[in-house]
């Protein structure tokens, strides 16, 4: 096909898309992200024949997604909490429940005071980045332990004019010695064994080291919860994005560690799922 109009374009990817029995609605999504176009544009410009450079770069792009490579990895962005982020391999790709997470510490915390925030295992810098954009009076601190997703997570905080301090270290060795009201973490805690009923494009494209942990994906809470147990000021409140099947694990965790705890609660997902901790200290 040379020079095919968005239409016939669409048609072809579509076809593409659904022969490899993948969602038909990314083609949409990869076209309209590409050309920075709202739907609008699409249906206005549906019988207009697409220039030469453009269909080149689509071919590539339904190719690639075909292949399994996550739409959001081949235009380089995904949206957070209305922001549009850059990912990159080093870096999961934001999800919904994350988003939920994040709403639930706005809900939770109070608004007007001066809070000192760590989010620990910051990836892109999503959570850390939401939570300065909506209280900008708190102060921020976002660590991971991969150099490469602190470059990207800086990244999106300069796009994001917001001000985050971002630290490189393993958990919260970046952030013991500092005076932490709140702690935040979506750390990997998927299990071993939960590999082989996940999605492909996820284990092939996805960062292995932000995915998996071991001790059926306990082991970064339990270090986490004995590491902030040992601190000389303990935070106030920590907050915990966790698998679906993690809760009673976790809080027996938080539970053995903080006796004299005021409250450790658990909260279900939009999806009825039980995917976020918070334990007020």
């Amino acid at each position: 096909m040379t020079n095919p109009t968005y239409y016939e374009a669409l048609k072809w990817a579509s076809l593409c898309i659904e022969e490899h029995k993948l969602e038909v609605e990314s083609g949409q999504w990869l076209l309209l992200e590409r050309l920075g176009w709202s739907t609008t544009d699409l249906l206005m410009n549906y019988q207009t024949k697409m220039p030469k450079n453009e269909w080149q770069q689509y071919q590539i792009d339904i190719q690639q997604f075909c292949d399994g490579m996550p739409a959001q990895y081949i235009v380089g962005h995904a949206y957070f909490f209305g922001m549009q982020l850059k990912v990159t391999e080093a870096t999961l790709i934001p999800r919904p429940e994350t988003e939920e997470l994040v709403e639930w510490m706005l809900e939770t915390l109070p608004a007007n005071e001066k809070l000192i925030i760590a989010d620990i295992g910051t990836g892109s810098g999503a959570i850390a980045i939401a939570l300065k954009q909506q209280r900008p009076n708190w102060q921020i601190f976002a660590s991971d332990i991969s150099k490469e997703a602190i470059t990207v997570a800086e990244k999106n905080a300069q796009a994001q004019q917001v001000d985050v301090t971002f630290l490189i270290g393993d958990l919260t060795e970046p952030i013991h010695e500092l005076k932490v009201d709140v702690i935040v973490s979506n750390p990997p805690y998927i299990a071993e064994n939960e590999r082989d009923v996940m999605d492909k494009s996820v284990i092939e494209h996805e960062p292995q080291v932000a995915l998996f942990a071991a001790e059926n994906g306990l082991i970064l809470y339990r270090r986490m919860i004995e590491e902030v147990a040992r601190f000389t000021q303990k935070p106030r409140d920590i907050f915990f994005e966790i698998g679906y099947q993690q809760e009673n694990a976790v809080i027996k965790l938080l539970t053995n560690a903080f006796e004299n705890a005021e409250l450790i609660e658990g909260k279900k997902d939009s999806f009825d799922n039980q995917r976020m901790i918070h334990a007020k200290l």
